[in-house]
């Protein structure tokens, strides 16, 4: 391995550490301002699911909850798209994206007088997905994970892109 790649590897094990710990403050956030988290599961292949659907119904209460507990405070929203480890990792990548950006209508809908912003907004394609798995272990990698928080000065720094395995 020659000296760029060492500098590449260690500069992106860095960036993880850090997305990983901003990650974590944000979740230990979420449960202390009681706004939690959602995982929305999709069709294999797809980075949409029907409205009245129970996924679609999910992410409507999720909103709700968020929109009753808000109180004036402007609420903050990750969304992590995933995809499993079958097919393309490029095809992987751009569906994790898709998945990720799926929510964002639905709760812009729902939000419509609350203040909100998606802080957030990023698919990581298949690295957590496992390989060499049955189908239905990669079906709970197909999904969008949105957390919710309000806003506060504490929000930690988070990479403009995850990384990339």
């Amino acid at each position: 391995m020659d000296e760029t790649s060492r500098e590449t590897l260690k500069t992106s094990k860095s960036n993880l550490e850090t997305a990983q710990k901003a990650l974590r403050i944000i979740e230990e956030m979420s449960k202390r301002h009681g706004t939690g988290e959602l995982t929305i599961f999709f069709p294999v292949s797809s980075s949409h699911v029907e409205k009245n659907s129970l996924e679609y119904d999910r992410l409507v209460r999720f909103v709700d909850f968020l929109s009753r507990e808000s109180r004036g405070r402007k609420v903050l929203l990750i969304s992590i798209g995933s995809a499993s480890a079958f097919g393309d990792k490029k095809l992987n990548q751009k569906l994790a994206q898709k998945r990720a950006d799926f929510p964002k209508e639905v709760v812009d809908k729902y939000l419509v007088n609350i203040p909100h912003e998606f802080f957030k907004v990023y698919g990581t394609g298949d690295i957590y997905s496992p390989k060499n798995v049955t189908m239905k272990e990669h079906q709970r990698y197909q999904h969008t994970r949105i957390i919710a928080f309000f806003e506060t000065e504490q929000i930690p720094s988070v990479p403009e892109e995850p990384i990339k395995k």
